[in-house]
């Protein structure tokens, strides 16, 4: 079994580097943004788009994505039901909170931990999970913040989830990667390797621009938001990843592993990227994505031995 800890420590390295550059006025809020935007329009596109045009989906692969998904999308609904219902619950937040609590660190943290467990199997289900978790969560969150600036009536939201798939570089990528593993093309080595090395910028770059961000935190306020948004990510998540992979899709050994291990990873880093595109819960999209990593050091070697 890897070791967790050698995983997880760099990833809170990386992120108490973004603090400090900002405490002592190396980077600034302007150049954070900027940090979050090379982040969003280039490598992650890059690393997504790498990632999907190796692997062609099957029909055992879509199976293992449905059993992930029905509890993924039935909790980010709850999330935002009961959000909506707190005094200060706006919609573009409540979609901020429910995405942390589904979207997670599937590529820095999951690729390496799944591949060392499961080796090239277990690695590509992962990857036809990451397919759909971009494009799914991103489109909805993304609705969700539109519809908090009154930009959304019940005919306008699928035009709106039309030009977040069409004009969402992520989301693009995705789907650009699969159209070039379904025609069975092969990147030219030069392509191959540009994109590697845009792709591998994606976790320091995201990772200092959340630390930059924690350093002009309110901790207080946040508090709550963030321990509740921990709590949906790393323990209710995979119990109902779990439970669905088991009892309601019947999936075997591995496909139950390799989801359940993945719902149990932190927030990703993506959450604060959204966040930051539309200025909404930025602060509690880096929070939650700093308590929950930290949470992870003890939730995630716990569900490793569960799954043995």
């Amino acid at each position: 079994m890897p070791d967790i800890f050698d995983i997880l420590a760099p990833v809170i390295a990386m992120i108490a580097i973004g603090y400090v550059l900002a405490r002592t006025s190396v980077v600034t809020p302007s150049g954070e943004a900027g940090l979050s935007a090379v982040v969003f329009y280039v490598t992650t596109p890059a690393l997504l788009f790498r990632a999907m045009a190796g692997a062609a989906p099957g029909a055992a692969d879509l199976a293992v994505v449905a059993a992930y998904f029905v509890p993924c999308l039935l909790l980010y609904a709850v999330w935002v039901v009961v959000a909506r219902r707190r005094a200060d619950g706006r919609l573009g937040l409540a979609g901020i909170g429910a995405m942390g609590a589904c979207f997670g660190n599937t590529v820095l943290l999951g690729v390496p931990i799944v591949e060392r467990l499961y080796g090239a199997p277990g690695l590509r289900l992962l990857v036809m999970i990451v397919s759909i978790h971009s494009a799914m969560l991103f489109t909805t969150t993304a609705v969700l913040l539109e519809a908090d600036r009154g930009r959304v009536d019940g005919r306008a939201a699928l035009a709106i989830a039309l030009r977040t798939v069409t004009g969402n570089p992520i989301v693009l990528s995705i789907f650009a990667g699969a159209a070039i593993a379904v025609s069975g093309v092969t990147l030219p080595r030069a392509v191959d390797a540009t994109l590697g090395l845009l792709g591998a910028a994606t976790t320091p770059i995201a990772l200092i621009a959340v630390g930059v961000s924690l350093a002009g935190l309110g901790v207080r306020g946040l508090l709550r938001p963030c321990a509740a948004i921990s709590a949906g990510k790393l323990v209710v998540l995979p119990l109902a990843v779990w439970a669905s992979c088991r009892f309601l899709f019947g999936l075997d050994g591995l496909a139950v592993a390799v989801a359940t291990l993945t719902a149990a990873l932190p927030s990703g880093t993506n959450v604060h990227v959204l966040a930051r595109r539309h200025d909404v819960g930025v602060e509690t999209a880096a929070g939650a994505i700093f308590a929950s990593t930290l949470a992870a050091g003890a939730t995630v070697p716990l569900v490793m031995l569960l799954l043995r």
